[in-house]
């Protein structure tokens, strides 16, 4: 099997101030630390967002000018992948501001072959998932006729399967100053 780690770095990092991707913790960036945590789990990697944040990845804009957040996100990754890579499975995707990745994301993501995102003690975490190469036109369909462009209605529309992960550290995120402050 031949994954694509995904890393969403679309938003507007409106509470942080300044793109999350070039956001420092511990002196190192954001993307940096996603980058060092998926690299070693899959076989190519591909920054979804509108430049590569001087990581020297590949990257897939948006192709919507709507933005419907993460599916936008997808959307564009599971494009790239059929335009770039034809014979890859899937994409695992993750956060830009989830600097600490679980050592078996992909793996247990990827088990069973089918579209699957994390839950960790009982929150889903929509944003770490496995989504197959397949998918790329339901995603379109969905985005063009769903009045719910949540992922997790997504996730549901494509029966995605829950997996549990059971380290919380693994699915922290920063959205604001404060919580990179807490981390430091």
């Amino acid at each position: 099997m031949q994954v694509l780690g995904v890393i969403l770095a679309g938003g507007a990092s409106s509470r942080m101030g300044k793109p999350k991707p070039l956001v420092k913790l511990r002196e190192k960036t954001l993307i940096w630390h996603v980058i060092r945590g998926l690299a070693p789990q899959v076989n190519d990697l591909l920054v979804s967002g509108p430049e590569d944040f001087g990581s020297g990845l590949p990257f897939a804009p948006d192709r919507r000018i709507s933005h419907p957040g993460p599916l936008a996100g997808i959307e564009a990754a599971l494009y790239w992948l059929r335009k770039n890579k034809p014979d890859f499975t899937g994409i695992v995707t993750a956060p830009v501001d989830g600097p600490y990745l679980d050592i078996a994301l992909v793996k247990k993501l990827t088990a069973s072959g089918k579209p699957a995102l994390a839950i960790c003690q009982g929150r889903r975490q929509p944003t770490y998932g496995f989504w197959p190469a397949g998918l790329g036109d339901d995603i379109v369909k969905f985005l063009d006729d769903s009045p719910r462009l949540s992922l997790i209605a997504w996730a549901e529309h494509v029966g995605a399967k829950t997996v549990e992960f059971e380290n919380a550290k693994s699915f922290i995120n920063i959205n604001d100053p404060e919580e990179l402050s807490k981390l430091e």
